[in-house]
């Protein structure tokens, strides 16, 4: 835990001396194209914090996570390869902002533990979103996801919806670890039987119906 700190200092200290070369840099996208790259940051943001907030998210594991990764990366190195003309006032502040976002979030780790558990559990999230999958077909994937450092991986059902995902809410499905697992479908019906060590009476699932 202690390497891996100071490791996320190291990075952070390291942006942070670059940045200083940033102004020397010639290369710079035409105007055209600086002003593509900003309507694609602020598009993929907004997809981004509305999948926060509806519970929604792009259909694949990896889908969700790309333009999430996308955003960012665009936000931070905006300043580095972009034309700031295509800017208004505002917009420089905030993609100024954002340059220096990598500093500050590494440098949470300075917080005792809470710092270090935050960083890790962020990127944990965003670059490890499936531990397992369980099951899946054309309505539905279980898997098992990372939530947090101090968390073991917890069990998620997702149903698909088109090009969407939508996570299934249970307070009874509240699994760290399954053993097997059966689905059926009845009308728009999914029947969920899960076995599990630590049940009651192991040799007998657990039920859960699923209104697709």
């Amino acid at each position: 835990m202690i390497e891996l700190g100071f490791l996320f200092l190291i990075i952070a200290g390291s942006y942070a001396y670059s940045l200083r070369f940033w102004k020397k840099n010639q290369f710079r996208f035409s105007a055209f194209k600086s002003s593509c790259l900003k309507y694609l940051h602020y598009f993929t943001l907004i997809l981004s914090l509305s999948f926060a907030f509806i519970n929604y998210s792009l259909r694949g594991i990896w889908t969700t996570q790309i333009v999430i990764i996308v955003s960012i990366f665009i936000g931070v190195f905006y300043n580095l390869i972009a034309q700031k003309s295509v800017l208004n006032k505002v917009e420089k502040y905030y993609f100024t902002f954002l340059s220096f976002f990598p500093i500050l979030f590494f440098g949470l780790v300075l917080i005792p533990m809470i710092g270090f558990i935050i960083v890790v559990s962020l990127i944990g999230q965003l670059f490890n979103p499936v531990d397992k999958i369980y099951y899946e077909d054309n309505k539905l994937r279980i898997q098992s996801s990372f939530v947090g450092v101090m968390a073991p991986p917890r069990i998620k059902v997702y149903k698909k919806i088109g090009i969407f995902e939508k996570e299934y809410k249970d307070e009874n499905l509240n699994f760290e670890d399954i053993d097997s697992i059966k689905v059926d479908y009845k009308n728009d019906i999914a029947n969920m039987y899960i076995w599990y060590e630590y049940h009651k009476n192991p040799n007998k699932p657990e039920e859960f119906k699923i209104k697709l």
